[in-house]
């Protein structure tokens, strides 16, 4: 039965460590280095070890206490059995601050533009070959909280993983609200009938009073990448070198978009010149890429959107593209602000009109669902999704 414990938790100016051992595999030392010295509560340590975790596991060995309620947390968290010394409870107060997940990527920084001014940024330094992100978002002083969970595979469980910033410094920020910079086209649910949009639950936040609120979740890559060239002109040639390394597939694809959007405005941006095509991607392998295709390929051209592709463009692409009409993609999907609270969806909608970006209309709609019946006759999404 897989089993992981951590073991010897302690803290040594801002270096949080634990050492973890998964079933027979050797033992690793897995690290978190703090914006400043303080320290987290046993149950924020706990919790970010749980997150981490996942459901992979049987058995949870953690060596700091919990509280039963906490512990009860925990298991929901894993679905594991989880064994901790016995804590006496512990009460916090309300959070009362919005806190971002900052990558310094398109969607963030779009994401900003979309919230308070005072809402606090919360970045992750995963070191190696991510480095590149923090030399460009720490420009923004945001918190960061430096960790080696990616090299010691401890990413692998679930996308939660990035919430371990969160988590941890919850009590010295007095987090409330938590965003990230997700967009529409993160998940290919919102095309399905009769779509509703439920914004994720996390035992972890709920446990700790936290929501969740992502501002940019109606729009999608190419309405984030507009913000920021509206907003931040200035900073869209180092943005793009950040947010991917040059011969990646998602390079290739940023790029493309910032030269589509730009050709949209009639606006120049002092980027590198494009990268040698590499035809990453088949069809139905990348669901954003081939949602912008139409877009792309209307304002770059067909050369260039062939280089993301081993397969042939089909013809569905070439003729949606023609369309005089593709202003969806540049506007506010309203299924996903309808399951805001009202506060929150006026904030999106007012944000939205400092940058023209609209709510759909009927006709928005309408091309969606050709879009959508288009992309199941290519091949590019299956009938379900219909």
């Amino acid at each position: 039965m897989p089993e992981i414990s951590f073991s010897d938790t302690h803290q040594t100016g801002t270096r949080l460590q634990t050492t973890v051992r998964r079933d027979d595999d050797e033992e690793m030392v897995l690290w978190f280095e703090l914006p400043w010295e303080f320290r987290p509560h046993d149950d924020l340590i706990n919790l970010t070890l749980a997150t981490l975790c996942g459901k992979l596991y049987d058995t949870v060995r953690l060596d700091l206490p919990a509280s039963e309620r906490c512990q009860a947390t925990l298991r929901r968290i894993t679905d594991a059995e989880v064994v901790c010394a016995q804590a006496a409870p512990f009460f916090r107060g309300n959070g009362d601050r919005t806190a971002l997940a900052f990558s310094g990527g398109f969607d963030s920084l779009a994401a900003r533009e979309f919230m308070p001014p005072e809402a606090e940024l919360v970045a992750l330094d995963f070191g190696g070959r991510f480095a590149r992100e923090r030399r460009f978002f720490e420009r923004f002083e945001p918190h960061i909280v430096a960790t080696n969970l990616v090299d010691v595979g401890m990413h692998r469980a679930s996308w939660a993983f990035m919430t371990v910033g969160h988590i941890l410094l919850r009590d010295v920020l007095r987090i409330e609200r938590c965003s990230f910079g997700s967009v529409l086209e993160a998940s290919k649910a919102f095309l399905a009938p009769a779509y509703r949009h439920q914004f994720a639950r996390l035992p972890a936040f709920e446990y700790l009073g936290i929501s969740i609120f992502n501002p940019v979740a109606g729009l999608t890559e190419i309405a984030t990448v507009m913000t920021v060239l509206k907003s931040q002109p200035d900073l869209v040639s180092d943005c793009l070198e950040s947010v991917a390394t040059r011969g990646e597939g998602k390079y290739y694809r940023k790029q493309l978009m910032v030269r589509a959007v730009s050709h949209a405005l009639g606006v120049s941006t002092d980027i590198a010149d494009m990268p040698e095509p590499r035809n990453w991607f088949g069809l139905g392998d990348d669901f954003a890429t081939d949602f912008l295709s139409p877009y792309l390929l209307a304002h770059t051209s067909t050369e260039q959107l062939a280089g993301l592709y081993s397969d042939e463009i089909p013809l569905e692409v070439l003729e949606f593209a023609d369309q005089p009409n593709l202003d969806f993609f540049t506007r506010l999907n309203t299924t996903i602000t309808e399951a805001e609270h009202a506060r929150e969806r006026q904030e999106t909608f007012a944000h939205g009109a400092r940058f023209d970006i609209q709510p759909y209309g009927r006709d928005d709609w309408q091309q969606l669902g050709r879009w959508r019946a288009a992309m199941v006759a290519a091949g590019m999404l299956a009938a379900q999704a219909r």
